[in-house]
């Protein structure tokens, strides 16, 4: 199968990014610096100077030690990755000044309550929108997120709305009267379809040098909290997968939400804010590359690229980003 390149590269103004799937040989080229990547469903050129970042995505076979000296010499960070680990091995060079660091701004910004909020109510606010398809009211209930004055006041207003929601989830499902928290089927699939997203969020969060530790929403540093924050947007695909599963099949509920989910991801959606189309996994990259935008002033605004059935109308947000593999579909 032919692989998108659409989905391999994105250019970025240091340099160009570059996500290798399923990688099987790295070669030299008989000109200097460039390296034929050989991979399933083609092949790319490497020139290791114009690249600042490389994942490597369930790469098999070995990598040479050369092109690990050589990627050190540029300053190139790389990731490997595979959907068996959760989280990415990163091989990178020290922070040279004068780079624009991403990192510094995220704890910056998350010091600053003010800023901190204004993050915090985006994630809030595009989470609850997407219970739509359970609360009649979620577009008031959304509004009144934005009009909090606190993470407390926040905090206490989405586990209100949070609340209703799995009610009416868990009726929908044929378990009324069941919690989030009980050990179930539907709550096992739940938490095995979230613990995959979360993995791809990570590699996405590393591969743009953030720390998965430092949330906005979620408030310890003691595990993945800013993966967690960027999971809110999304997690209607995890309960909309688990409700179609458990609606045709609950032999294995787990595997089977997890088959669902993984279609999900590939299917093409409406981004209205944007006024683009893109693959469902496409917009969970843009989701990182947005906040990323926002924490180095790139965009003045944090603008979730929030996916949707409809087609919006007027002009799109303008934003400094561009989800990968996106295609523009308004005139």
């Amino acid at each position: 199968m032919q692989t998108d390149l659409s989905e391999i590269e994105f250019n970025d103004s240091e340099g160009v990014s570059v996500w290798i799937p399923y990688l099987q040989s790295l070669i030299k080229s008989d000109k200097a610096r460039i390296w034929q990547a050989e991979f399933q469903g083609g092949s790319i050129r490497l020139d290791l100077r114009k690249i600042h970042t490389l994942m490597l995505y369930g790469a098999s076979g070995s990598i040479p030690i050369e092109f690990l000296l050589e990627a050190a010499k540029h300053d190139v960070t790389i990731l490997i990755h595979s959907s068996r680990t959760r989280k990415p091995m990163v091989l990178t060079q020290h922070h040279r000044a004068g780079k624009r660091d991403a990192l510094s701004a995220q704890i910056i910004y998350r010091a600053n309550e003010r800023k901190r909020l204004v993050i915090a109510k985006a994630l809030v606010h595009a989470r609850i929108l997407q219970m739509s398809w359970q609360l009649g009211s979620a577009q008031e209930l959304a509004g009144q997120a934005l009009r909090k004055k606190s993470l407390i006041e926040l905090r206490a207003h989405e586990a209100v709305v949070t609340k209703r929601y799995w009610q009416r989830f868990y009726e929908e499902a044929g378990c009324a009267g069941m919690t989030r928290r009980e050990d179930s089927d539907i709550n096992q699939a739940l938490n095995a379809c979230g613990s995959f997203l979360v993995g791809k969020i990570m590699r996405w969060v590393v591969f743009h040098r953030l720390s998965p530790t430092h949330g906005f929403l979620h408030e310890p540093v003691s595990y993945e909290a800013l993966v967690y924050d960027l999971l809110e947007p999304v997690r209607h695909w995890v309960e909309c997968a688990v409700m179609e599963a458990s609606k045709s099949d609950t032999s294995n509920l787990i595997a089977h939400s997890l088959a669902v989910l993984k279609k999900m991801l590939g299917e093409w959606v409406e981004v209205p804010s944007l006024q683009v189309e893109a693959k469902r996994k496409q917009v969970l990259h843009g989701h990182v590359l947005a906040l990323r935008s926002y924490l180095l002033n790139e965009t003045r605004k944090l603008n979730l690229p929030i996916d949707s059935t409809e087609r919006a109308s007027g002009r799109p947000v303008k934003v400094a980003y561009q989800i990968p593999g996106a295609v523009k579909r308004y005139r």
